[in-house]
């Protein structure tokens, strides 16, 4: 009742925040705390480190409580991503334990907000507006194909297109929109830099860079 409330589809709002930022924000924090302090065992605490485990499912409770389908997402390929890129000592724990986390995460999900949003997604393709937006815009982005209409353009082009200023939940054709193919191609090749290297520091045993860009993907086509 100060700060925290639920909205009128029982997600949970927290200090006025957009209840899918804020649920992508916790796995991102949930993603840091399994890596850096329980994976590799940043305080050199031992099998301490994992106390760590009792601030992760607090925080995936409250992620769960937000019901944002992209957090979940979010979640899961962190989850999928730190099982898979492990290459260390005692990997069979970690693929064990993240396989038990997996389903122990599936059956707290069924019942909850966030889990009935989700089979309604599977079930009807909805996609909360998102694919109606694109379809809209991308005619309109074509016609500016090279070097995009700019930020204050992008207000005027999308009131033209959807009818009012929206957000296109797609920072690609965001991207495509400001700045054109000009944009798109110094916006890819920054990605693709950051790819590589994060494949570089996997073989130097430091698994967070790449585990975090599988969840960042996802916000950059759907965010």
């Amino acid at each position: 009742g100060f700060g925290v409330e639920f909205d009128e589809t029982e997600r949970l709002v927290f200090f006025g925040n957009n209840s899918n930022v804020f649920g992508v924000r916790l796995s991102f924090a949930i993603g840091i705390i399994l890596q850096l302090f329980i994976i590799q065992d940043h305080f050199r605490i031992k099998s301490a480190r994992f106390w760590f485990i009792l601030p992760i499912v607090l925080l995936i409770s409250v992620l769960l409580a937000a019901g944002s389908r992209t957090a979940l997402l979010c979640l899961f390929l962190i989850l999928g991503g730190t099982i898979l890129s492990y290459k260390g000592r005692r990997k069979f724990i970690i693929v064990f334990g993240g396989i038990v986390a997996l389903v122990a995460l599936y059956l707290f999900l069924r019942g909850t907000v966030v889990f009935d949003r989700l089979l309604y997604s599977v079930n009807t393709g909805d996609t909360g507006g998102r694919t109606d937006i694109w379809e809209a815009l991308l005619p309109y982005c074509w016609e500016n194909q090279w070097f995009g209409v700019g930020m204050t353009g992008y207000d005027l082009m999308a009131s033209k297109a959807y009818g009012r200023i929206v957000n296109p939940h797609n920072v690609i054709i965001e991207i495509f929109a400001y700045s054109g193919f000009v944009g798109l191609y110094i916006y890819i090749f920054f990605w693709l830099r950051l790819v590589f290297r994060s494949i570089k520091l996997r073989n130097m045993n430091e698994y967070m860079p790449l585990v975090l860009l599988l969840p960042l993907m996802v916000n950059i086509f759907c965010g």
